[in-house]
C-alpha cells in the first residue's frame, strides 16, 4: 500500500479512492489497454460492473447530488465543496480539480477518509 494525497489524485487511484469511502467491494482489472475500477454490486455478486465517477456522470452524478456537493468554476479549475456534519458540528471540505467530477470526487473522498489515503 502506498500513500496518497487526495488533492493529487486522478483516474483510475481516484475512482479506487472513491469506491472505498462508499465501503464498495472493488478490483483493478484491464479493459481496452486501460487500468479500470470494478465494482461488485452485491455483497454476494460474482461479477463486477466498470465504476469510473471521476470520468463517467453515470457513477459521479448519483454522488454529487446524494452527498449535496456544491460545484462552481473560477477561470479554468473547478471547486467542489462537500459538507459533513457530526456531533452538532459542520466541516466543509474543498477540493479542486479540472473537471467537476475530479473535483467532486475529490472533496467527497477527504470528507470521507481524509486529506491522504492508503492504495494500492
Amino acid at each position: 500500500m502506498k500513500e496518497y494525497k487526495v488533492s493529487e489524485l486522478d483516474f483510475p487511484q481516484l475512482d479506487m479512492a472513491v469506491a472505498m469511502a462508499q465501503g464498495l467491494r472493488w478490483e483493478m482489472d484491464d479493459y481496452m489497454g486501460n487500468r479500470m475500477v470494478f465494482v461488485f454490486p452485491g455483497p454476494s455478486a460474482k461479477r463486477s460492473n466498470m465504476y469510473s465517477p471521476s470520468c463517467w456522470w453515470s457513477d459521479g452524478g448519483r454522488i454529487i447530488e446524494k452527498a449535496g456537493i456544491a460545484l462552481r468554476r473560477v477561470n479554468w479549475t473547478w471547486t467542489a465543496t462537500v459538507w459533513a456534519h457530526a456531533a452538532n458540528t459542520e466541516t466543509a471540505f474543498d477540493a479542486d480539480g479540472k473537471t467537476p467530477l475530479i473535483a467532486a470526487m475529490r472533496a467527497f473522498v477527504c470528507s470521507k477518509l481524509g486529506p491522504v489515503v492508503e492504495l494500492p
